[in-house]
């Protein structure tokens, strides 16, 4: 779920929450809410304004509640088809993997992995923290290579493209930290 859909939740959840407080209140005996209902649905232009707040609700809730049932079997895991049947492999453990290996690469001060769908291979996006001891783009090259071909022996996935994002360049030996 995106930032705006994010913003509309709250903003309709809000909205649910104090159209249920005036129901409630109208239940307890004030009849406030209801006498302004009723002359906004008198005036033609108060009809027209509780149709389209309605119609907005509307599309709003069937978002929600299809947002809330759809989900796509295979946006958080990979899927082989083998001879004897299907295997899934969660992405998750796609990016553990790819974690382990590329912290065995010289050089690697932290790494963290970001795993997701390419069409019928995956694309890698690394976020890393290096020693000052390397050049980086000679060890992008080998960190691609290996990832490349680490993932397609073990996951047997192809990997699309491998995107690095070097952070940090740190001369300190211990691992450093992502803020």
């Amino acid at each position: 779920m995106g930032v705006f859909d994010r913003i509309v939740l709250t903003l309709f959840t809000l909205s649910i929450a104090l159209l249920s407080s005036l129901l409630l209140a109208v239940v307890l005996g004030w009849t406030f809410p209801l006498d302004y209902l009723q002359a906004s649905l008198a005036d033609a232009n108060g009809r027209w304004l509780m149709g389209v707040l309605a119609a907005v609700a509307l599309v709003v809730s069937v978002r929600f509640i299809y947002y809330g049932l759809h989900r796509p079997a295979h946006r958080r895991s990979l899927v082989y088809h083998g001879p004897l049947g299907d295997t899934s492999i969660s992405l998750g453990a796609v990016e553990n993997l790819i974690g382990k290996v590329a912290r065995q690469v010289k050089g690697v001060r932290e790494i963290k992995p970001r795993v997701r769908h390419a069409g019928e291979g995956i694309d890698v996006f690394l976020r890393a923290v290096v020693g000052s001891e390397v050049s980086v783009p000679e060890w992008t090259e080998e960190l691609q290579r290996q990832l490349r071909t680490y993932v397609k022996t073990v996951v047997g996935a192809d990997v699309k493209e491998i995107k690095v994002f070097v952070d940090n360049i740190t001369s300190d030996a211990r691992r450093a930290r992502f803020d």
